[in-house]
């Protein structure tokens, strides 16, 4: 069994080099530009901490996007227990979101 909490802290690495603002140089100036924060992706990180916390929440598989177009995916507990069961439960996310893409407006960018 891999050492989950090597690969979290890694994870989270990636989240403390993404900071609250970005700097961009150009022609030797520099501008600094706010990084917008997602109120629903932090109540949703928020609940599953609690949730966490309490016992309730016993394994997650996750992928979460980053800025610059990148994004990282993981699995601890019994998630990474029970791949089987994780591939199950993704696949009813994976099923949700194409739900998503079919209710969106055909205009809109996906």
């Amino acid at each position: 069994m891999r050492d989950v909490s090597t690969s979290l802290t890694a994870t989270l690495e990636l989240f403390d080099r993404a900071k609250s603002t970005r700097r961009l140089v150009r022609k030797a100036q520099v501008f600094t530009v706010p990084v917008k924060v997602r109120p629903d992706v932090v109540h949703s990180l928020e609940q599953l901490l609690q949730g966490a916390k309490a016992g309730d929440i016993t394994g997650l598989a996750f992928a979460a996007t980053l800025r610059g177009g990148r994004y990282v995916t993981d699995a601890a507990g019994e998630c990474y227990d029970r791949p089987t069961y994780a591939r199950g439960a993704i696949a009813t996310l994976s099923d949700e979101l194409s739900e998503l893409i079919h209710q969106t407006d055909i205009n809109e960018r996906r």
